[in-house]
């Protein structure tokens, strides 16, 4: 059986645990990786993971190579961002890693972190699971690998690295199943009701300078969020760069992601 290697467009057997390390290796037998090959292999836009690297999410390639443990760092985002926010990705990557940008003070290497990312991807991989309450059952039946919180994976290196691991956890939203998800979004969209305003974003002058198809999907926004598809049917503008105005807006706090893929505004809109 065959399935995606997390972050990436690539697919391998996953019956065989060596095969995420067999294609990674040979993708850097001749060194490091250029940026359209990058992109190739996670399926993103050039643009975003140059904006990555100029957001400071990543130390900056050298001689525009991308090194593996650079390209761990990009493929651990990419995997997250679709179940967290970007800020909460820099958080947790940031608590066991230090400042981003710099390598220099990682507790771990990020090909290792992604390694056993790979692993707890596979295991929920193997064993199919599709509802919160089959999760329940493998945790209590002792299953191992499978990631509740940041401390689940910073557990395995606490006895190797005792003297960095330290401090207070970092909190995230779990993420077991479809009820979890659902519960936080509802808990999330009752505190946004409480809120009396939300920053403001003047569409007739676009100071932001946002591009036509951005101003688009925020006015389809404004009645309420929506998932991708819906946002393509309404909009009628093509696939690709629906998820590009998103996948951007997404970074500038403009929208966000919550349960079931839904995209919802940050923002108050002026039309005026």
């Amino acid at each position: 059986m065959e399935w995606t290697l997390p972050g990436t467009v690539l697919s391998v057997d996953a019956d065989r645990p060596q095969a995420a390390e067999e294609v990674f290796s040979s993708l850097f037998l001749a060194g490091g990786l250029v940026l359209s090959q990058v992109t190739q292999v996670t399926g993103l836009e050039p643009y975003i993971i140059q904006n990555w690297v100029r957001r400071g999410f990543l130390a900056p390639p050298k001689q525009r190579k991308y090194t593996r443990r650079q390209l761990s760092r990009i493929l651990m985002i990419n995997a997250l961002k679709s179940t967290l926010s970007i800020e909460q990705i820099c958080k947790l990557l940031s608590y066991i890693n230090g400042a981003l940008d710099d390598e220099g003070d990682d507790t771990i290497d990020d090909t290792e972190l992604y390694g056993a990312f790979v692993l707890v991807a596979g295991n929920v991989q193997k064993h199919d699971l599709t509802s919160e309450s089959e999760m329940n059952r493998l945790i209590a039946d002792g299953a191992a690998g499978l990631i509740t919180d940041s401390w689940d994976v910073l557990r395995e290196y606490e006895a190797i690295y005792p003297h960095k691991i330290l401090g207070e956890r970092v909190e995230l939203p779990r993420t077991l199943g479809y009820q979890a998800r659902e519960e936080q979004a509802r808990a999330k969209q009752a505190a946004a009701e409480e809120i009396l305003s939300l920053p403001t974003l003047n569409l007739k002058t676009n100071d932001a300078g946002l591009t036509d198809d951005q101003i688009a999907i925020l006015r389809t926004l404004k009645d309420g969020a929506l998932q991708v598809d819906d946002l393509i049917e309404k909009t009628q503008i093509p696939t690709r760069r629906v998820l590009s105005a998103l996948t951007m807006m997404e970074l500038e706090g403009y929208v966000e992601q919550g349960s079931g893929k839904h995209f919802s505004l940050t923002v108050t809109l002026l039309e005026e």
